[in-house]
């Protein structure tokens, strides 16, 4: 994992892989935020759902979906959470709630500006840990990486 950002209030990191089984829990259990960043179609819902499982289990809390497909990784995120927490209270459903969301044919700067400024649960609970999960390699990946960067250190637009 490399570190894109840290200035002892908000950790981003990012990583890389090319199957469920490369995954790392970032944060030891932290809550976090991830933004997952699919960069081809190489995963089916399969595998999709198999890092959403490993999201969920590593305290994900919010997961701001973009690229390829980005839809797709939303859907059976939310699939995966949904079925996993059936049947519990409201109390102890909000207290482990994951927010997702996807961005199709946004921007790249918008997509970064979301995820490090706009992701809180309920509107207030704000977040220490970031990750930056590249899906593959392409050609995107030092950009992304880059806008991610440049927004939480205050330098985007410049």
């Amino acid at each position: 994992m490399d570190v894109l950002f840290d200035d002892g209030c908000r950790n981003i990191l990012s990583h890389t892989i090319a199957s469920p089984v490369d995954w790392t829990d970032p944060f030891a259990g932290e809550p976090y935020v991830c933004m997952v960043w699919n960069h081809g179609s190489a995963f089916d819902s399969v595998k999709r759902k198999a890092v959403a499982v490993k999201l969920i289990d590593s305290n994900c809390r919010y997961a701001v979906c973009g690229g390829v497909n980005c839809e797709n990784w939303h859907d059976d995120i939310d699939t995966v959470f949904v079925k996993g927490h059936q049947g519990l209270s409201d109390a102890k459903y909000d207290a482990v709630m994951l927010m997702t969301t996807w961005h199709d044919d946004e921007s790249l700067e918008d997509i970064a500006f979301f995820f490090v400024q706009s992701t809180r649960l309920n509107g207030k609970e704000e977040f220490e840990n970031y990750l930056v999960l590249h899906v593959g390699e392409g050609e995107f990946l030092t950009a992304v990486n880059e806008a991610v960067r440049k927004e939480a250190a205050g330098e985007a637009g410049d």
